[in-house]
């Protein structure tokens, strides 16, 4: 516990080392440091209030009905607008296979931390739409997350066993599906990168080179991280380490139980008025004055494993929900927050 307190120190003081010109220079112009210093605690408030997030972006490619079933690169989808519409909904997930213990077919991907989220917003950035300021590189902060996975995997001794004796079973037994398996996987990582760039750069089953690298080529295209209010959905168990810092929903989220949105700063207007156009009341916060919020908070806020991810597994969850857990319960903070009323009280 000691090497871990440690390690975070050491963290947190290299990347505030590391990013600190970036974050003076982003400062230094009067009119961001004065509209963050305006929004700050509202942004604070609403970090707190959010239980979960999800990070996805503006525009994609259609994809013929599931994105692993093809992509039509002639038609670019409004993700928004959709979502403004149908709210959250459940879609096949590239790790559904690893990760989901129950077999849904689809699934809404959240987590606790939203910097962990923002790694998969980043995926559709473009040039024409930059994020002009980020808390640390988002290398940095997918490595950090996927280390502590693989961390938490390699700790949990029945996790342990349970995956190299279904790797040695199929090595053995049946070679050509776990080869069928590597396959599948690498086809449906090149059709998830191909929803949202048309060249095959990231035709990869190297998950870490996609995340660290891929963007979009949709003009126009940008983040887009969405805020879950406490008690949104229920989550399906999970294979236990991956539940450190990934949920998953069955169920659709609505825009009634979305605490805020974030845009990059020169999205934020016309983000406002399109969910106003849709009737929405919901926050919109720039990216750039919440990853400031974020380089301020300790290291261990911003990377620590969900809380109660040990309970979700359904052998171990307790019988409650029907061996489930919903998170964000307890003694969470998220617990005491209400978005609607702090929304009335500072707008």
């Amino acid at each position: 516990m000691q090497d871990v307190k440690l390690f975070e120190k050491l963290a947190q003081t290299w990347l505030r080392a590391v990013n600190a010109p970036a974050k003076e220079s982003f400062l230094a112009d009067p009119a961001a440091r004065e509209a963050f210093d305006a929004q700050k605690g509202r942004i604070a408030a609403l970090q707190r209030c959010t239980a979960f997030w999800h990070g996805t972006g503006a525009f994609q490619y259609a994809a013929r009905g599931s994105k692993y079933g093809g992509v039509d690169h002639a038609t670019v989808v409004n993700v928004l607008d959709s979502l403004m519409e149908q709210g959250l909904v459940p879609q096949d997930d590239l790790l559904s296979e690893q990760f989901d213990l129950e077999g849904h077919a689809a699934s809404v991907s959240l987590t606790q931390r939203r910097l962990y989220a923002g790694v998969y917003a980043a995926l559709y950035s473009h040039p024409d739409v930059p994020v002009q300021y980020r808390y640390g590189h988002r290398a940095f902060w997918w490595l950090c997350f996927w280390e502590s996975i693989i961390f938490h995997a390699l700790g949990d001794w029945e996790t342990v066993k349970k995956e190299v004796r279904i790797v040695v079973d199929k090595l053995f037994r049946s070679p050509r599906d776990l080869l069928a398996q590597h396959l599948r996987f690498r086809q449906r990582a090149w059709l998830w990168t191909r929803t949202i760039r048309k060249d095959e750069k990231y035709a990869t089953p190297f998950l870490h080179r996609i995340m660290v690298g891929c963007t979009s080529d949709i003009p126009g295209n940008h983040p887009l991280l969405i805020g879950a209010k406490h008690g949104a959905f229920e989550a399906i168990p999970l294979w236990r380490p991956a539940a450190s810092y990934e949920a998953r929903s069955a169920a659709p989220i609505p825009p009634s139980q979305w605490s805020c949105i974030e845009v990059p700063m020169s999205r934020v207007q016309s983000t406002k008025q399109a969910l106003e156009k849709a009737g929405l009341d919901i926050p919109v916060v720039p990216i750039e004055f919440a990853e400031l919020v974020c380089s301020n908070a300790p290291f261990d806020e911003l990377t620590r494993p969900h809380d109660g991810w040990q309970r979700n597994e359904p052998r171990s969850a307790g019988a409650e929900n029907g061996g489930r857990v919903i998170l964000g319960t307890g003694n969470s903070i998220y617990e005491h927050c209400n978005t609607n009323a702090f929304r009335r009280t500072t707008s």
